[in-house]
């Protein structure tokens, strides 16, 4: 079960959001190879700053149980290309973390994988 965890350092509209969590769904399972019914994805506003300043900037958290080796850069690109088509936040101004977990790790309506 992939999940991005979406951090914006800048307001945006709850439409915008929902777009954005759809869109993270579908990346997650088009690049991991996961099914999307599968995938999750949460999007928040925060007060962020970068570099001493507090502007736009964004922080996604990605996590799965396997499925990243050697993805991250993909997944970079599609989630930073995606953040800035809909956001005021550039690249350079955006951080990820990729996360692998062993299944018993991770727990799903009731029980853990």
């Amino acid at each position: 079960m992939p999940i991005a965890i979406i951090h914006l350092g800048t307001k945006v509209s709850d439409e915008i959001k929902g777009e954005m969590a759809k869109e993270a769904m579908k990346i997650l399972s088009e690049v991991i190879g996961k099914p999307i019914k599968y995938c999750s994805s949460q999007v928040f506003e925060t007060i962020g700053g970068f570099g001493g300043n507090v502007e736009p900037s964004a922080f996604i958290d990605i996590k799965s149980i396997g499925g990243l080796k050697g993805k991250q850069k993909d997944l970079s690109d599609k989630f930073c290309t995606m953040i800035e088509s809909k956001t005021s936040i550039k690249g350079d101004k955006i951080y990820l973390n990729f996360t692998e977990f062993i299944g018993e790790n991770w727990g799903f309506n009731h029980k853990s994988f």
